[in-house]
């Protein structure tokens, strides 16, 4: 169990290295490969076998680091961002959308990408527009309480954007923690097909909302919205139970101060 903690610990010095100094994945590919050899060769030295092994971590590390960083390039849909010409992006919706009270939040998996051409009063000419295969994932805000689905085939026109910051927080790291790095706001969406995506996936999200229903019927809110929150980790149930909570203790202390006053 002890010679875990050491190796660990040489694990995140080498990503904490690799995060702060740029290390060619080539060259760590070849630092590997030393290690090992040298393992192979001191086998019998245990000192010097255990000093290898640490290094070994530290440099997988480090690979581990570099491996999970965003590649952009002329195939990345977030290459396209915050450009001033209209796009149209098609592809997949991968996760359950997020309905909130003004939007409803889609993950969609882009695989096609068509810059549109400005014609004359600035209207997107989708005849002249250029076609590009891409990969990566875009946040589409569509309007809410519209009818999507987990593996649906979309088609979106509007502006790639890259999520911005606040002062409070940053949504642009929160959002690159999961993979999106692009950002399309009240876009134009058309529904292409349906049942598009990974099957089982799709099948999960329709058991959620068979779920989710069956428990609205049986308990009220705020209840079902916390219940539905524990057992299924339905997001949006939870952020509607803290909003009933607030609007309830805004009701309550409206109440309050309207009896303070008939007291006055």
């Amino acid at each position: 169990m002890m010679p875990l903690v050491p190796f660990t610990l040489s694990w995140l010095v080498g990503i904490w290295g690799a995060s702060r100094i740029a290390l060619p994945t080539l060259a760590l590919g070849v630092a590997v490969g030393v290690a090992i050899f040298g393992l192979v060769l001191a086998w019998r030295a245990r000192k010097l076998c255990w000093i290898l092994v640490l290094a070994l971590a530290a440099v997988l590390g480090a690979l581990r680091y570099n491996s999970v960083q965003p590649h952009f390039d002329q195939t990345t849909l977030a290459t396209y961002n915050d450009q001033q010409k209209p796009v149209v992006v098609e592809g997949v919706i991968v996760a359950e959308p997020d309905t909130r009270d003004t939007y409803t939040n889609l993950r969609v998996e882009a695989d096609h990408l068509l810059i549109l051409q400005l014609s004359s009063g600035q209207v997107s000419n989708l005849s002249e527009g250029v076609t590009r295969t891409v990969k990566g994932l875009v946040l589409v805000q569509a309007p809410a309480f519209t009818d999507y689905h987990c593996g649906d085939r979309l088609r979106v026109e509007g502006k790639l954007q890259t999520p911005t910051d606040s002062p409070d927080f940053s949504y642009r790291e929160y959002l690159a923690r999961q993979g999106v790095y692009s950002l399309m706001s009240r876009p134009r969406v058309t529904t292409l097909a349906r049942d598009q995506g990974f099957a089982p996936l799709g099948w999960l999200y329709s058991f959620k909302a068979r779920a989710k229903n069956i428990i609205a019927q049986i308990l009220p809110e705020p209840q079902a919205s916390l219940l539905t929150g524990i057992l299924l980790g339905d997001d949006a149930a939870t952020r509607r139970r803290h909003s009933q909570e607030r609007a309830g203790s805004v009701s309550h202390d409206g109440h309050l101060a309207r009896d303070c006053d008939q007291r006055l």
